[in-house]
């Protein structure tokens, strides 16, 4: 069975997962609302030398921070750009169709669960 044809209440489980999994272990981001799920663009500056992101955390578990990534992310971030080619500097990284971010957190934690569930991850 294909990842693709899994549906998690309704929500199709899609790459966008798998691009946020690895997005958190190339980034050291903490899965919160106040830390991943409130990335947007304009937090993310790609760098050179050494090629990586530098992301800007508003408001995280330790306050504001900006924050160096592995050059790995830099791949994925390209990735979630693509998928948004419309985005604005206020576009979230991740479900960006969602405005509530708490309840895009609790929809990766659902399709996450799933996937364990099943053996998957």
């Amino acid at each position: 069975m294909s990842l693709e044809c899994v549906e998690i209440r309704g929500t199709p489980i899609t790459d966008e997962l798998f691009d946020l999994i690895l997005f958190l272990v190339y980034s050291f981001v903490r899965p919160l609302t106040t830390e991943l799920y409130s990335l947007t663009h304009g937090d993310v500056m790609v760098a050179d030398d050494p090629r990586r992101l530098i992301l800007t955390i508003r408001d995280g578990k330790t306050g504001y921070r900006t924050s160096s990534t592995m050059p790995a992310a830099v791949s994925v971030y390209e990735r979630i750009c693509a998928r948004n080619p419309n985005r604005t500097l206020q576009t979230p990284l991740f479900l960006p169709q969602y405005a509530n971010r708490t309840t895009a957190g609790k929809v990766i934690q659902r399709q996450f669960g799933a996937l364990l569930d099943k053996g998957w991850a």
